[in-house]
């Protein structure tokens, strides 16, 4: 059976600014059992189409989500949207905050708000061929801040949860081979 894309299952909720807890805890709780009793609706697919423009600013489309990605003049760009990498880390930071989020709702740990900054290192000679340097970041790190009235413990609990089931985390930890084709 083919991977389906994951919204083709959920209820169909309409579009508003910002979920509640109680929200974001009922929606937890619905995709966990349906999840559970039937796993191939979690295989999920998607398509990311990028298209080089001018210089070095790329148009990349998802969907119904347009956005850009450029490098910095210094590096020959325009500078005119985030680099490549700013995307990475700025994925890796949502998807811990929004983990964090939803745990604390299914967890019923009230959360004022939550912030993680993220750190990265890289030797940028590995863009220009030079000395063989590894095409990766040297180390990425992360600081969460989270505002809330619980327990320290339960808030520990919460974050422990967020890296644990992070997909871009494991993603980034785990890294697996890239395929490339040629049309």
């Amino acid at each position: 059976m083919l991977p389906v894309p994951m919204d083709i299952f959920l209820i169909n909720i309409p579009k508003k600014i910002m979920a509640t807890s109680k929200e974001i805890k009922a929606a937890f709780q619905r995709n966990e059992q349906v999840l559970s009793r039937q796993p191939a609706l979690g295989q999920k697919t998607g398509k990311v189409k990028v298209t080089l423009e001018d210089g070095l600013c790329c148009r990349v489309e998802s969907g119904c989500w347009r956005f850009s990605s450029d490098m910095p003049a210094g590096a020959g760009g325009a500078h005119t949207a985030p680099s490549p990498g700013v995307y990475v880390a700025g994925a890796l930071g949502s998807c811990i905050a929004i983990m964090a989020k939803m745990w604390a709702a299914k967890l019923d740990i009230p959360v004022k708000s939550i912030e993680i900054e993220v750190s990265y290192e890289a030797d940028m000679r590995m863009l220009f061929g030079i000395n063989d340097i590894p095409a990766h970041w040297k180390r990425i790190s992360y600081v969460a801040h989270v505002e809330s009235d619980a327990p320290e413990e339960e808030i520990q609990k919460v974050l422990d949860l967020a890296h644990h089931y992070s997909h871009v985390r494991g993603d980034l930890e785990h890294a697996f081979r890239i395929e490339r084709q040629r049309r």
